[in-house]
């Protein structure tokens, strides 16, 4: 497979089909990599700069972006399914409604990030920094949120059912009208700030403008 390389001065609102768009880590400041396989190949952006880039509905499945620097990106509605961003730096980006299905944002920076209505079913967001974030209406079944700070995000209407968020810390995070059936809340870390109302908690109950989780 051939590979070009591009830098990209201007922002992006749609990107040009092509096998992978990959770039060199040298000197690079604003780079852009496309990628849309028919064969699952994987594309590559590491360490490097994207600021101010739009890249709405980017496709790149199983990406390599290990600790990739995505801030202020737009990539709303992209679809990242089972790509690597473990400690990628995506802060203030927008990824509402993007298919981040199975991606690994492991000890990444998302704070601030717009996820709002993003489907993050069995991602892995553990030791993540989602301070400020927007998850709302978000779709977070089985992921793994364990150890990450939730300070100030915005969980309303989300579906974090099995999720396990263990360890976690929620001080004045809003989980308002949200889905936790099955959430593994166990060692959270929460404050009188910390909303439940009209979520739905483990046992199938609906919590009434309750702040704070219930003591057992």
């Amino acid at each position: 497979m051939k590979k070009l390389a591009i830098s990209l001065l201007i922002p992006l609102s749609f990107a040009v089909p092509a096998r992978a768009i990959n770039s060199s880590e040298a000197n690079v400041s604003v780079v852009a990599a496309y990628l849309q396989p028919p064969n699952s190949e994987l594309a590559s952006l590491q360490r490097t700069r994207s600021n101010r880039l739009s890249l709405q509905r980017l496709r790149m499945k199983q990406a390599d972006l290990r600790g990739a620097d995505l801030r202020h990106l737009n990539l709303s509605r992209a679809d990242f399914r089972d790509s690597d961003m473990s400690e990628a730096n995506a802060r203030l980006s927008i990824l509402s409604g993007a298919d981040l299905r199975g991606v690994d944002f492991s000890n990444a920076n998302l704070s601030g990030a717009d996820l709002s209505g993003a489907n993050l079913q069995g991602a892995n967001l553990s030791g993540a920094n989602l301070r400020g974030a927007n998850f709302s209406g978000a779709d977070l079944r089985q992921a793994n949120l364990s150890e990450a700070n939730l300070l100030w995000s915005n969980f309303r209407l989300a579906d974090l059912s099995q999720a396990n968020l263990s360890g976690a810390n929620l001080t004045h995070s809003d989980f308002s009208q949200s889905n936790l059936q099955g959430t593994r809340l166990n060692n959270v870390v929460t404050s009188e700030s910390t909303i439940f109302c009209g979520a739905t908690l483990t046992n199938g109950q609906e919590q009434f403008c309750q702040e704070s989780l219930p003591q057992r």
